[in-house]
């Protein structure tokens, strides 16, 4: 046998295993041209693939120039709605201190009877191209034309919902024009709480209190703070008109009382009524109620 012959079957073989991987190289190319042609089709019935959008940082708001809007704007609104008819000259004068917006404010306004501003509610802050517009939604007690200063009167209660527009300056915050009445937002009604344990001193307590407001007003609380305690009063510039909210939280002292108090206060020189919110810490002693401490507090909802 020559070397020949022993060569020639192993040149066959690989010959053949050639023309094999050349033939599954082929079905595999084919394969994936026949994939792809299947996905370009799909596509083009597809349509274009909807572009994802990258999350876009939002500046987070900031909450002291939040709270400074809002505290601004329930200021602006509340002496909006605060006037009586007959003292135009200090309501404008009232107003202008938030600069030109507020003076334009006062003499657009319409001053016929009286009206004052029972509760505040701030609402959302929203930034604007030139600042930012606070939604305020304020209670207002209007008094007929003809009423007259330091008497209530028949009056007529209602909502009304406004945008004070405010600038941001390197100062401060600032008015830039007049607040924009809008729909008032819808208010929801609690349902009825049931009641609670009766709280036996309440009945006295609303006399002793409105006792302790009206000697607030004019300076004269000798008699009625608990021994040790000294509280400056209003110098007599206001009296008490009503006591027109209360609402009592005990405490865990059965002769000691909190009380937040809504005030309706009447300005002894032009007969203006104010609307205020006080926090006072009563004591009882020797079966009487005494006054212990007063501060601005939050105006309450219940009248207890």
């Amino acid at each position: 046998m020559t070397a020949s012959a022993l060569t020639e079957p192993r040149r066959s073989q690989l010959s053949g295993g050639r023309e094999l991987l050349r033939r599954g190289g082929r079905v595999v190319l084919w394969l994936v041209i026949a994939l792809v042609g299947v996905a370009g089709v799909r596509a083009l019935l597809a349509g274009p693939a909807e572009p994802t959008a990258s999350p876009v940082a939002t500046p987070a708001a900031d909450p002291v120039q939040t709270a400074a809007a809002q505290q601004l704007a329930a200021a602006v609104v509340a002496d909006l709605y605060s006037f009586s008819g007959g003292d135009p000259t200090g309501y404008r004068a009232g107003l202008s201190r938030y600069g030109p917006a507020g003076s334009a404010a006062a003499d657009a306004a319409s001053l016929s009877g009286a009206s004052l501003v029972a509760s505040v509610l701030p609402g959302a802050v929203r930034p604007t191209p030139g600042g930012l517009v606070v939604d305020i939604t304020a209670k207002v007690i209007s008094f007929p034309a003809g009423a007259k200063p330091g008497t209530l009167g028949p009056a007529s209660t209602g909502w009304r919902a406004v945008q004070v527009p405010l600038a941001v300056t390197p100062s401060g915050l600032a008015l830039t024009g007049a607040p924009a009445p809008t729909a008032l937002p819808a208010i929801a009604v609690p349902p009825e709480a049931a009641p609670g344990p009766p709280d036996a001193p309440a009945a006295e307590l609303r006399p002793a209190v409105e006792r302790m407001l009206s000697g607030y007003a004019t300076d004269d609380l000798d008699y009625l703070l608990v021994p040790g305690t000294s509280l400056p009063g209003l110098g007599g510039s206001v009296r008490l008109a009503s006591l027109t909210g209360m609402s009592v939280r005990p405490g865990q002292d059965p002769n000691a009382r909190q009380i937040d108090a809504a005030v309706l206060w009447i300005d002894r020189a032009t007969g203006s009524r104010l609307t205020a919110g006080y926090t006072l810490n009563v004591r009882r002693l020797d079966g009487r109620w005494y006054l212990a401490g007063l501060r601005a507090g939050p105006l309450p909802s219940s009248t207890g």
